[in-house]
């Protein structure tokens, strides 16, 4: 099967990203949105070693994938046996939804193109501040 390419944006670090609030952050009315539960293991300080920002922007690096893949297993319970390939399409399926942009795929490097500090009850300054404190900084 092939697949045409997806042209998506270019990820740049000092663009003011969109505030959508309008989201859905629910799947089928129960479970969050995979987005949503990245996203607050980003704001987690014990997470660092599984999911962390790299301090570009809104930048993240999943650093176990195999980790992330479980806790979204143990977090879903009904969901398929932890699969790395299965956690990664969610995360592309996001690309269409104009949520998270590939930094770099192979790397497991994203960025959100939405401004997520509404969704973990941050404002973007508040976010900011805890990146600062709490990134891995990785090469570019």
């Amino acid at each position: 099967l092939v697949r045409p390419q997806e042209d998506y944006p270019v990820f740049d670090p000092l663009l003011v990203l969109p505030d959508r609030r309008d989201l859905s952050t629910r799947a089928h009315g129960c479970y969050k949105q995979f987005w949503v539960f990245l996203l607050e293991r980003l704001v987690d300080p014990s997470m660092i070693d599984t999911v962390a920002w790299t301090g570009r922007a809104r930048e993240f690096i999943i650093r176990s994938p195999e980790v992330m893949a479980r806790k979204w297993w143990e977090y879903r319970k009904s969901a398929p046996a932890p699969d790395v390939e299965s956690m990664r399409r969610l995360i592309r399926a996001t690309y269409k939804k104009h949520i998270l942009i590939p930094v770099n795929a192979p790397q497991n490097r994203y960025a959100f193109i939405i401004e997520p500090s509404f969704y973990v009850d941050k404002s973007r300054v508040q976010l900011d501040v805890y990146i600062n404190q709490n990134c891995v900084p990785v090469q570019v």
